[in-house]
Formats: structure tokens, sequence, C-alpha cells
């Protein structure tokens, strides 16, 4: 199992502090929320009677510090992804390149690219193996869903249980996303607070109205291999 800091938000401290004066300065794009009477919700103990929560983590899968998700298939391969505040975060994508099926991949490398704005964003592979498959459907899957069909690639592993104690367990993942959840709900408060008791769920790429290239040095620092 990752051995976790006490405060696990500070371990990306730079990339979420960026996220947070991008977005207490844009208060108004906030308030463009979708509202839903179906937001959804932690399934963390303890969770019945809090504000919904602005970014899923479904059991069964496991995350890594550069926002990805690793999800078991079989017994020594595992489906890699973007976890849910990385989807919301980027938003639309244009291209998708994805590695070639027998390659190998060490964790760290430069697994697939995407392109936002006419500018390639590297994702960084969280595990080590060989990719057994691709899903150059990607893009439009995750339109939707961060998690489920929305995988980018497909890793036969040497040893699985490595793995799992290599990255987050879904409730380590929610203590880390529910700690960057709660300063950014510190930050946004007025308005944008009373639409977020009314289920509002944030919206698809909801940071793309700021100076393009500082969205897209956003992005990059929030999906970086680098503490």
């Amino acid at each position: 199992m990752i051995d976790l800091p006490q405060d696990i938000f500070a371990t990306k401290g730079l990339e979420y502090l960026l996220v947070i004066c991008y977005l207490f300065a844009l208060v108004p794009l906030w308030l463009l929320m979708q509202r839903s009477g179906r937001a959804r919700k932690l399934r963390a103990a303890g969770g019945s009677g809090q504000s919904p929560a602005w970014f899923d983590v479904p059991e069964g899968y496991f995350f890594h510090p550069t926002h990805q998700w690793a999800y078991p298939v079989a017994a020594e391969s595992f489906r890699v992804g973007l976890d849910d505040l990385a989807h919301h975060l980027v938003g639309p994508v244009e291209q998708v390149h994805l590695p070639t099926v027998g390659s190998a991949l060490e964790a760290g490398d430069v697994a697939a690219r995407i392109e936002l704005n006419g500018q390639w964003v590297d994702l960084f592979s969280p595990i080590s193996g060989r990719v057994s498959g691709v899903n150059p459907a990607w893009s439009n899957q995750a339109e939707t869903s961060a998690y489920g069909d929305a995988w980018l690639y497909q890793l036969d592993v040497d040893d699985s249980r490595k793995v799992r104690r290599n990255l987050m367990t879904d409730q380590q993942a929610r203590v880390w996303m529910s700690q960057a959840e709660t300063e950014l709900r510190r930050l946004s408060r007025g308005e944008l607070g009373e639409t977020l008791q009314d289920g509002g769920r944030i919206v698809h790429g909801f940071a793309r109205q700021i100076a393009p290239e500082d969205w897209l040095a956003l992005v990059r620092s929030v999906l970086s291999n680098k503490s």
C-alpha cells in the first residue's frame, strides 16, 4: 500500500494552489455550473448529509498522484485513465495519441498525449507493464465519464500486488480528493456556495475560460509526474 503523507494535499500543493487561484478569480464562470437533482456523492463512510461531492471516486479503482487511475480487469492486467478531477479540468480533447500495443512502459514514462487547443500534453504512465490494448474511442467516451469505458490503454503487469501497493486505494483517494475539494469550497463562497447547495455539478472543462497559455500550463502541472 502506498505510504501517504499526513497531508496528501501537500504532495502536489503547487498544482492545487494554481487551480485554486484560477478558480477563485473566476467565480462568474463557476456560476455556469450545471444543476442536477442527481448530483454524485462519494461513498465514503459518514458522507450522509454532506454536500454532493465534486469529484467521483468509485470503489475498486487505484489512483496515482498524476490524477490517473488503474483498474484491474484481469489477474495481472490493468486499464488506465484520467480521474474525475483531471477529467473535469481537461474538458473536450481534440486528439489523443495512444501507446503502441506490445510496447513496454515503465512507471513515469510518457504513455499517451492529448491535444488541447492545438497544444499537446503528455500523460505519464502510473504503473509499469506491457501495452495489451488501447481505446481509440476514449475522447468520445470521456465526454460523459472519467471511469468505466473511458480508459486510455491496458497494461499487463508482472506483479499486480506490487502495483496495488504503489497506488492509492479508493479510500485513500477519497481523502486526497476531499482535501482538494474542501480547499476549493472554502475559497469559493457567496453566490457559488448557494449554487452548490442546489446540487450544482462542475462543468466539463471548467477552467477553459482563463488565458489559453495559463490553462495549458495548469493542466500540465496537475498531470505532471513531479510532486
